[in-house]
Order: C-alpha cells, then structure tokens, then sequence
C-alpha cells in the first residue's frame, strides 16, 4: 500500500535559495530532503565527504545527494560567503536519466554529494536556469533549463541520480511529516495507514537503513535549517513549525545535530549589528 501524499517532495517543483554568511561556521550533519546543485559565488564550502574533504571555492559547483549526513564549513572572504542552491525532484533525474540514456550509458554516475565540473558551457546553461528560477518562470520552462544543465553535464561525462529506489517506504513517510511537521505523527499511525504491523513497518524502514526517529528528526532539523537561514521568522515560531513542543527542546535538537545553536547561526549570517 502507498501512503497518499498531498505534496510529495518529488513533485514540488525547482526552487532557488540564496545562502550568505558573514561569519566562518561549522555545520555538521547537514542533510537535504531532495538533490540539488549549489554554486559557491563567494567563499569557501569545505565538506567531509565519504571520499575525503572537499574544499569548494568560489565559481565550484557541487551536487546535493539527499538524505546524506555531510558535516561542512562555510567560510567567508573579504566580502562574506555566498551560494545558490537549486533544489529539484528525485524524479525529474531519473526522468531524465532514463530519456537521455543513451547518452549518460558512458558517464561518470554520481549518486552520493561530490563536486562536479563547471565548464563555460555548464555555466551558461547554469545561468539560463538561474535566471529562469529568479523571475519564476512556469514549471515546464524550468524543467526545461534544468534539463539543459544535466545534459551539459552528461556531455561532459558525469551523470548525477538519486541513490535510492523512487518513493521508497521510508520516503513516504518523509513526505507525509513534511506536509505538516507540527503534527505529532507516530509510527503506530503510519502502520496503520499502512495496514501494516508495528514490528513489521519497524523491520522495512531498518532494512533500508532508517529509524522513524531519524527520518521524524530529518525533515524537522532540516527544514528548520532553511528556516534559520533564509529567513527571520522568530526561532520560537519556527520550532512550532518544525513540531518542537518548547524553543529549548528545539535549541538542543539544533545544537546536537548542526554543533550550533540556531542563534549562533544566524548572528554568523548576519554578522554583527
């Protein structure tokens, strides 16, 4: 049985996010609910990755794998740090994969965060997507630019995808707290929902490699992350967003997955006033 998802992530469309900083800060455990591209415009990303530490600098493109635990740095220059991060569906990679496959068949395939080229050629196409994203552009000519990223890159030599199986059991779930993460959602109602047992739901989401209360602390963490952020939404609003009962359950759950306080974060975005 599958889970009925008003909004399943996969299906929620291209979206673009302007990340700055005026503070060197460490983050650890960052964890995206989709993949996507950030472009280093100024600064440096230096990340832990499974094949070792990567320092990404301005004019560094890099691909976001979801549902990866990737600790990282950002680290200012002279004029702060900045990036852009677009954000897309599961499905429109494979999608793609799957129409262009004759020509991603040779590719190198990525399915794990790692850095990825940045030809004149991939940059041009990265700038017509940008540009497209930024004046909010319909979904098909959106698809369409970023379509023509891939492609670039798949000319290159590199094909990007999501690791694991489309919509997995674990996904579905993601997708349901996302839609509104203040709810107490528990496994006892997903198993149900499910019409499955408790014992077995628990034994399907640990054979793929989850916990409910990893998955329930993902969606909440990470969505309180972009939270923090990108906006100045008071952190007692948000931890009533994310589902935290109280701001200082909300603190410590922030703390122990980032290694900073949400406030810390934000007076290293902001710099001192």
């Amino acid at each position: 049985m599958v889970l009925p998802v008003k909004n399943k992530p996969q299906d929620k469309g291209i979206e673009l996010t302007r990340y700055h900083a005026h503070q060197r800060h460490a983050l650890r455990n960052m964890t995206f609910l989709r993949p996507g591209f950030c472009l280093v415009l100024r600064g440096t990303k230096i990340m832990d990755l499974p094949g070792g530490k990567c320092s990404a600098g301005s004019n560094s493109l890099i691909f976001y794998a979801p549902h990866e635990h990737i600790p990282m740095q950002h680290i200012p220059d002279d004029s702060g740090y900045e990036a852009l991060v677009v954000s897309f569906s599961a499905s429109a990679l494979a999608e793609f994969n799957a129409r262009y496959r004759d020509v991603t068949a040779a590719c190198r395939l990525i399915t794990t965060t790692a850095p990825v080229p940045l030809s004149p050629d991939i940059h041009e196409a990265w700038q017509r997507l940008i540009r497209a994203a930024s004046v909010g552009e319909p979904a098909p000519l959106l698809n369409y630019h970023l379509e023509g990223v891939l492609l670039r890159l798949a000319l290159a030599g590199y094909s990007v995808a999501a690791k694991a199986p489309l919509f997995t059991l674990s996904q579905q779930i993601t997708a349901h707290i996302a839609e509104d993460p203040a709810v107490p959602h528990t496994l006892e109602h997903f198993a149900q929902r499910l019409g499955l047992s408790l014992s077995t739901l628990n034994r399907r989401i640990k054979a793929e490699g989850q916990s409910f209360r990893q998955l329930q602390e993902d969606v909440r963490l990470s969505l309180a992350m972009e939270y923090v952020q990108t906006t100045d939404t008071p952190l007692g609003r948000i931890a009533e967003q994310v589902g935290y009962a109280s701001l200082s359950r909300f603190i410590s759950r922030f703390r122990l997955r980032y290694s900073l306080t949400p406030g810390a974060l934000r007076k290293a975005i902001h710099g001192p006033k």
